[in-house]
């Protein structure tokens, strides 16, 4: 009897593969590498795992930088980090934004968040600012950027309370959203 279901089985496997299946067809790996910096409170961050957006039908913006740093120190400090960029006419890349968050542990069950950003240009637009950014793209797909950014960062439109950051560093090669 096993014999038989054995055969059985085998003779249906055998002729559920077909001859005129056409292999998967598969697309180049997508280059995404980045990499974020910056000083806050004395302290150097440093941003390794960052998602690279490259934009898209759906997206706000042509390119976004995104990293989260957990740290396991007595407060619970965590550090987030997103850069907005958008296409210029000339087919570079200019910063739109930053935020930079950061989450301490107040008590056992109680968290302080905050975030704070800066425009760097704009009708909404940080004082003391600044950044240069550097564009670089091998064809049509592959692009990279590469620049550096540092001063004030601003909590919220209605808290005066602002933060300085400095030596700010970012660089990300990636493959880009084409329509």
């Amino acid at each position: 009897m096993k014999k038989i279901l054995f055969l059985l089985l085998s003779c249906i496997s055998i002729l559920g593969c077909s001859d005129d299946e056409s292999p998967a067809i598969t697309q180049p790996e997508a280059i995404e590498k980045a990499s974020m910096s910056v000083k806050y409170n004395g302290e150097d961050l440093v941003f390794t795992d960052i998602s690279i957006n490259p934009g898209g039908p759906d997206s706000p913006h042509a390119l976004e930088l995104i990293s989260i740093i957990p740290y396991d120190d007595i407060y619970h400090t965590k550090y987030s980090l997103v850069m907005n960029f958008d296409r210029d006419e000339t087919g570079g890349y200019t910063l739109y934004n930053m935020t930079l968050g950061v989450t301490e542990r107040l008590g056992q069950n109680s968290f302080a968040m905050n975030g704070y950003y800066a425009y760097p240009t704009g009708e909404f637009a940080t004082p003391n600012f600044t950044h240069s950014i550097s564009t670089s793209i091998q064809n049509e797909k592959e692009h990279s950027i590469t620049g550096t950014f540092n001063g004030t960062l601003l909590r919220g439109n209605d808290i005066p309370e602002s933060i300085q950051i400095s030596d700010g560093k970012f660089s990300a090669d990636f493959t880009a959203f084409i329509p």
